[in-house]
């Protein structure tokens, strides 16, 4: 686990360090809620009211197809990220993620943009909840620009893992932003 709430370039395995996007341009994401390696509001945590924070991106490629985001937590004690969110196929000229998105398999009013599960085994999004007694953990919301939609078989999982196999070799661009959130006390 990190102990540097304000490095998070040490987070080994996220998503965004396993991709290589076909432009070093980066996306450039950002929050109305908090700003990059800030705190993230309450409201926002599993501890609070669980409200997905709303999420800004611009500079996506034009050539773009889906956006995809994945929000994970380094910091928690296990051997890959906690996964907080996995958001596949919504529109490109999307401008923004709207604050407390419903948690739904689909939702149509984002293109029919599909959520999958996170790792507390539900679908949509999981707000923070780092360990009582944790150092601050580090949160990625890593969005990224996708030359196809993704497609997903009946049976398949919409999940960390196989959304990052499907990105593999058709990510465009991508950007991170990272916010902190500390259990209460």
């Amino acid at each position: 686990m990190s102990n540097d709430a304000n490095n998070p370039d040490d987070a080994r395995f996220l998503a965004i360090r396993l991709i290589k996007p076909k432009s070093a341009d980066p996306i450039h994401v950002t929050s109305a809620a908090f700003a990059y390696c800030e705190p993230i509001p309450h409201k926002h945590s599993a501890y609070g009211e669980m409200h997905s924070p709303p999420i800004s991106f611009d500079n996506v490629p034009p050539e773009t197809k889906t956006l995809t985001l994945l929000l994970e937590d380094p910091d928690a004690p296990s051997a890959k990220p906690f996964v907080h969110w996995v958001l596949v196929n919504f529109p490109p000229r999307t401008p923004y993620l709207r604050e407390n998105l419903p948690t739904f398999d689909f939702l149509p009013d984002l293109g029919d943009a599909l959520q999958g599960k996170n790792s507390a085994g539900k679908v949509g999004y999981y707000g923070m909840k780092p360990p009582k007694g944790h150092p601050p953990h580090n949160y990625h919301f890593s969005v990224f620009a996708v030359d196809k939609e993704l497609t997903f078989a009946k049976d398949e999982p919409v999940d960390r893992d196989t959304v990052l196999k499907k990105l593999d070799g058709h990510v465009l661009a991508m950007g991170d932003l990272v916010g902190t959130f500390a259990p209460p006390k």
